[in-house]
Parts: structure tokens; C-alpha cells; sequence
């Protein structure tokens, strides 16, 4: 299928509004990709609230993550994939330096677990072509095989 590869910047733009959740497939340090609810911050980097419990930005700290994002142009008709590559730093006080906005905020507000902000490197994406030409069909019937045809 047709499409276009996407720059750092338009990936950052089919991402916002910054501070919407989106679902991403989140990947820490090699380990099977898990869907977990993200939320992209302005630039490109990404803030991934932790349970309660803090096992996620335990297990994040400071570690290699992989993000992707899926989804579809505003007109419905086109999919792009978002994809990029980082380094997770634990957030444990989201009204800190970081600047989180308010929906992460109160993703995090009354949990000790806080989060992680996966600082990406690069954005890089694909975005499918919505007008893909396909071949003519046939028109007629098939022709009848002659004795000849087939034979060597």
C-alpha cells in the first residue's frame, strides 16, 4: 500500500493535544509490548502514569523504551503509525519541574507509584495513502486454452 514517511515534527502533531491519553504499545528494555495508557507531552516525549504500587517506574528507571502509536487521519479515511525510542525517567512528584499537564496530573494525583517520562530521541511514522489506486478489473471472460498452450 502507497503512503509517506513522517518527519519528527508531523508524528509530534498527529500526537496532540498535548496531555490527551492515547494507548500505546510500550516496550521497556526489550521485553514484550504491553498496551498501557500514555500521554503525550509537547516536543515528543511521552508521561506514563504508575499504578499505586510503582512497579512500572521501578522497572523503567533509567531503561530503554520503545512507544508506539496507531490511528487514523481526522477524515477517517487514512492510518498512520507513530513510533519512537527513549529513555524513561521516574517522575514521583507530578506538580514538579517536569510541567506535566493537568490530565496527567490527575492520572497520578493520590498515587505513590507517580510515573515515567520517556524522553524520545526521534519520532518517526508512517502514514498510509487513503486514495490507493487499484488495479482495473478484467473485463470479458478468461479465453479458452488452446491444445498448444502448456506444452513444451
Amino acid at each position: 500500500m502507497a503512503g509517506v514517511l513522517l518527519t519528527h515534527r508531523e508524528c509530534v502533531g498527529l500526537l496532540q493535544p498535548e496531555g490527551s491519553p492515547r494507548c500505546g504499545l510500550v516496550a521497556i528494555d526489550g521485553r514484550v509490548p504491553v498496551p498501557l495508557a500514555c500521554f503525550p507531552l509537547a516536543g515528543g516525549d511521552v508521561f506514563i502514569p504508575a499504578e499505586e504500587d510503582g512497579v512500572l517506574a521501578r522497572m523503567a528507571a533509567w531503561r530503554p523504551v520503545s512507544i508506539e502509536f496507531t490511528g487514523r487521519d481526522q477524515a477517517g479515511s487514512g492510518r498512520w503509525t507513530v513510533r519512537g525510542l527513549g529513555l524513561a525517567r521516574p517522575i514521583h512528584d507530578p506538580a514538579g519541574p517536569w510541567r506535566l499537564p493537568r490530565a496527567a496530573r490527575l492520572a497520578v494525583s493520590g498515587r505513590c507509584g507517580g510515573g515515567v517520562r520517556v524522553v524520545l530521541a526521534r519520532l518517526h511514522g508512517y502514514q498510509e495513502d487513503p486514495a490507493v489506486d487499484l488495479p482495473m478489473q478484467r473485463a470479458g471472460r478468461p479465453e479458452a486454452r488452446t491444445e498448444t498452450e502448456g506444452r513444451t
